[in-house]
């Protein structure tokens, strides 16, 4: 079985192709200009060789049009017509989700998230836009309007949609009407290859805090569907915490990563928090693990609200002592 993979970020499409080969089926990675660094094969694994790419390994210099419907450059029609060559089934990931309607041969879309949240109306995003000068509206999220329908119209093309958010099934996937195509599978995660890796001197340098919190998100505000998105709850919650408790020992460990870095510097200098807080380079996946296996840590994602973030610092800062580190 011959299966083409194309779109995604963090380079998962790349490490799901090597995966599925690793079992036995013929898998092709393909893959275009990027928007980060980090979603590049090279980043996660250090064996590989851009100037001499394995042969299941296909690069075509192109972008997606700012409205997904319109014509693509040579390159990305040279894409679309390989992509979709001797092929049984096609594997989309993030925005080759919106490249559905150019292909013939069947394919699944592999949603972990914004793929379905693109195709959803939001009036309260809408009425943001209008209430605004044109000019200061956020790029993206006027895109992700102006594509919302083409969007829509490549999910229910599909041949079948895998989320890895469960909670999109019954939600938005029912109000399109696409629960009968639609399956829940967790995001796959190497468990052999990202076991725990302590660093000696990492951990030594942390070794007299009560407490680490870890937050490798990126530092992106106003971009994604979800307004409990972003670091800047964590950050908040975690001045808190450290002025209620000044003799708390505690850090906070950020990653330089994404557009809004000096927004997440600006709320941590207004905050007088800058002596807590350690900032990192980008990690690629095999140094994050040094981090996560620091025994008085605690890692944070970046689904938080007003609400839940505070009740989560405290309820990991009760069970650290009796688990070591912990995903909050």
């Amino acid at each position: 079985m011959r299966v083409h993979l194309f779109g995604g970020v963090l380079a998962f499409d790349y490490m799901l192709a090597g995966w599925l080969r690793r079992r036995g089926v013929d898998a092709h990675y393909f893959f275009n200009i990027k928007h980060s660094e980090g979603d590049y094969p090279w980043w996660e694994d250090a064996d590989f060789d851009r100037n001499a790419m394995p042969a299941w390994c296909h690069y075509y210099p192109f972008r997606l049009p700012y409205l997904y419907q319109r014509p693509l450059s040579e390159a990305g029609n040279a894409f679309v017509r390989d992509f979709d060559r001797d092929a049984d089934l096609l594997l989309v990931i993030g925005e080759g989700a919106f490249l559905g309607n150019r292909f013939r041969t069947p394919y699944t879309v592999w949603s972990c998230g914004f793929e379905v949240a693109a195709a959803m109306p939001s009036s309260i995003r809408w009425r943001a836009l209008l209430g605004r000068a044109f000019g200061s509206v956020e790029p993206v999220r006027l895109q992700r309007r102006l594509n919302r329908g083409h969007v829509r119209r490549c999910l229910r093309n599909a041949a079948s949609i895998i989320s890895v958010m469960e909670f999109q099934i019954p939600t938005f996937l029912r109000s399109l009407g696409l629960t009968p195509i639609a399956k829940h599978l967790p995001m796959l995660y190497d468990c052999t290859r990202y076991t725990r890796c302590p660093d000696p001197a990492l951990n030594a340098r942390y070794a007299n805090e009560s407490i680490v919190f870890f937050l490798p998100t990126r530092h992106t505000y106003g971009f994604h569907d979800v307004s409990d998105k972003g670091a800047d709850k964590a950050i908040e919650a975690f001045a808190r915490l450290v002025k209620e408790d000044a003799a708390l020992r505690a850090r906070l460990i950020l990653v330089e990563k994404g557009e809004q870095v000096d927004r997440s510097r600006a709320m941590i200098r207004d905050l007088d928090i800058g002596s807590y807080v350690d900032w990192v380079p980008h990690l690629s996946k095999e140094l994050m693990r040094h981090y996560y296996s620091m025994p008085n840590v605690v890692v944070l994602d970046q689904f938080q609200n007003e609400q839940t973030i505070e009740p989560t610092l405290h309820a990991a800062m009760r069970r650290l002592g009796a688990r070591g580190s912990i995903f909050a």
